[in-house]
């Protein structure tokens, strides 16, 4: 098992500040070891934890084909935005009411911008 101390986890994070290091481990439930006088966490968990803005940004942007581009992304291989589009072809849902008043509003709605 890989460790980073929590000053090279703090560097990662642009933190100078131990206090800092901590309370954002504690936000993102990152497990903290003590060794004797000195802290550490596991590095697949720090990773996990990094990359979970990410891995929700891509799962909302390219659902089930986010594992693929993040893949690419953790090999270095960031794809340039037409290479994303391109993979990324998924069509806006029109949006279909629930309620028929709302379907009987919609319409008038429509006509009324047509004209």
């Amino acid at each position: 098992m890989k460790i980073l101390s929590l000053k090279q986890v703090g560097g990662i994070l642009g933190y100078s500040d131990l206090r800092s290091v901590r309370k954002w481990c504690k936000s993102n439930s990152l497990f903290i070891i003590k060794q004797g006088k000195s802290e550490v966490v596991p590095e697949a968990g720090f990773r996990e934890a990094f990359d979970k803005p990410l891995i929700a940004d891509l799962q909302k942007r390219f659902g089930s084909e986010w594992q693929a581009i993040y893949q690419s992304f953790l090999n270095g291989e960031i794809p340039n935005v037409t290479e994303l589009k391109v993979i990324h072809s998924r069509e806006k849902q029109a949006y279909e009411p629930k309620h028929e008043i709302i379907s009987k509003y919609l319409s008038k709605y429509e006509k009324s911008n047509v004209a």
